[in-house]
């Protein structure tokens, strides 16, 4: 209603743009797609915030003549932006859209905007976040020009993904490698982890939309790539817990997206190794039963973790219901009785609908929500 008024008045401040992004982080998740307006919310913020001219460096920041306070209404307006299109580079990624990055002088002059004397202590983060923003935007560039191009290294799209985003990594997780992980030790440190593992994948298995790329090697890349993120979303929400639900919707969509990837990989990769297979059920039903928990506290609460985690629950319910036999379903800790009707089914577990009891157009949801990975190139 408030959101209605305001636009219909056709106001506009930085508390207003705050006010959506505030909104953003906290909202409810809708109970259909077709209810969801959170990216037309996060589209108008973003094009206040332009008309504003938040994206540009503010003339008070930079002059020393100017007072304290001014000083800090400029700072708050160039912090407004930054948060605000950080939240639409997530959000666009969640939802499988690839659009350019919005150049302008406060990002790129962002390496040392952390140092200024009226920072904060979560502006150092902020920077991190646009500077990755930006690696990743010259990197989709660059894998739409070599997508074209042959290439003799089967896993090039690995490689060029790690080559293009190592400086970053070097330099904001030192800790952190493609091939070993140190468990997050603190909670924005956890942050960067997943954002940088998530904003990998999701690079990855962009490119299976390419018919060019070699798909064996690609869906092997993704593959482990999703087993890894899963990995460390299960020992850190287990170790660190509650500090963590606090974590913003596009992070759970994509600890969500890995699991689900995982799951549609492995039958072309492994294909059917039941103690293989036990062992992805396991962990996959873990990250299932952690979003679930940590949307669903305090009690009263629904968040979008706890929808992501049961809508991957009825999935993995599904796959133990296809005759992989009863001990997978005690390995897998995953409840799954007769009377469900799932055991046995014919039908795909993971795109298809009436198998898991769900609206039909399931697999189309998930293409929407967690990408357009989802579902291509992996058959």
């Amino acid at each position: 209603m408030l959101s209605r008024h305001v636009h219909t008045s056709g106001y506009k401040s930085v508390e207003i743009v705050q006010g959506y992004y505030i909104s953003l982080l906290s909202a409810t998740p809708a109970s259909a797609l077709s209810e969801e307006r959170s990216w037309l919310y996060t589209s108008y913020a973003v094009a206040v915030a332009t008309e504003l001219g938040l994206d540009q460096v503010n003339p008070s920041n930079v002059l020393p003549s100017e007072s304290t306070m001014s000083h800090r209404q400029a700072r708050n307006s160039e912090r407004t932006w930054l948060r605000i299109l950080l939240w639409e580079r997530a959000t666009s990624a969640a939802y499988g859209r690839a659009t350019a990055f919005p150049e302008s002088l406060l990002t790129r002059n962002i390496d040392k905007w952390w140092h200024h004397p009226l920072a904060d202590s979560t502006d150092k983060d902020t920077c991190a976040f646009i500077l990755l923003r930006r690696y990743l935007a010259g990197l989709h560039r660059t894998l739409h020009h070599q997508a074209s191009l042959s290439h003799d290294n089967p896993h090039w799209v690995r490689d060029l993904v790690d080559s293009t985003l190592d400086p970053w990594r070097i330099t904001w997780l030192p800790g952190c490698t493609t091939r070993a992980i140190t468990p997050s030790p603190n909670i924005s440190t956890a942050f960067l982890t997943y954002v940088y593992l998530h904003n990998r994948l999701w690079t990855l298995s962009f490119a299976l939309h390419t018919q060019t790329i070699h798909s064996h090697a690609l869906q092997e890349d993704c593959f482990m790539a999703a087993v890894q993120c899963c990995t460390l979303a299960v020992h850190d929400l287990q170790s660190i817990g509650e500090p963590l639900y606090c974590l913003l919707s596009p992070t759970w969509a994509m600890i969500a997206y890995a699991a689900t990837l995982a799951l549609r990989l492995f039958p072309a990769l492994c294909g059917t190794h039941p103690g293989d297979e036990t062992e992805l059920l396991a962990l996959l039903g873990q990250v299932a039963l952690q979003l679930e928990k940590a949307g669903s506290t305090p009690p009263h609460r629904t968040g979008i973790a706890a929808v992501l985690g049961r809508h991957l629950l009825s999935i993995l319910r599904a796959k133990v219901g296809t005759g992989i036999g009863p001990r997978v379903v005690a390995d897998s800790g995953l409840p799954c009785s007769p009377e469900s009707g799932l055991v046995g089914s014919s039908c795909d577990p993971v795109l298809g609908s009436v198998a898991m009891g769900l609206d039909e157009g399931f697999a189309d949801v998930f293409r929407e929500v967690f990408g357009p990975g989802w579902g291509l190139g992996m058959e």
